[in-house]
């Protein structure tokens, strides 16, 4: 009993941490893609999202129209991701709820994860349906241009930094 309690407090303190790490980004690197919130997607980890555009649009030399579009295209998923939080926060408590009980519910911890899941899905699936759209805004010029410009602001450590004092001191 013991070992299935401790097997059940392992798997359902890993599926928390997934979900931690998934989720959460730093406030900083958050702010560098565009985005306020921490639920950060992996299209804005990689720096192809339209608030990165938006943020070199002087570099990009954006139309009028490619801003407006790419604006629409943040603006809605931030919307999604706004819609997502409260649902993955409450599916969060429910499994710590489940796990503070003497007994925990397996099914229910397997119920709550499989709708964890789920919900990440669909939230990643948009941040991709958002980043296609965002490159298709731009000119194929343009999106080069972007590439080198996310290269110029990498740090040799695979960090990206709006500047890089200590990135500059060690290539001296």
């Amino acid at each position: 009993m013991l070992k299935k309690l401790a097997g059940v407090a392992a798997l359902s303190g890993l599926l928390i941490l997934s979900v931690g790490v998934l989720l959460s980004a730093s406030a900083e690197e958050c702010g560098k893609s565009g985005h306020e919130s921490s639920m950060q997607c992996v299209p804005c980890k990689r720096g192809e999202c339209a608030g990165v555009y938006l943020k070199q649009a002087d570099e990009l030399n954006l139309s009028e129209e490619q801003v407006g579009k790419l604006k629409d295209i943040h603006t809605n998923c931030k919307k999604i991701k706004i819609q997502k939080k409260p649902e993955i926060e409450v599916l969060e408590l429910d499994i710590d709820s489940l796990l503070d009980e003497a007994n925990p519910d397996q099914a229910k911890l397997d119920s709550a994860a499989d709708k964890m899941g789920k919900i990440k899905a669909e939230l990643m699936k948009e941040c991709l349906k958002a980043s296609v759209q965002a490159r298709k805004v731009l000119t194929p010029e343009q999106y080069k241009q972007s590439k080198k410009l996310d290269k110029a602001k990498s740090c040799p450590m695979g960090e990206k930094h709006e500047s890089m004092p200590h990135c500059e001191k060690k290539a001296m």
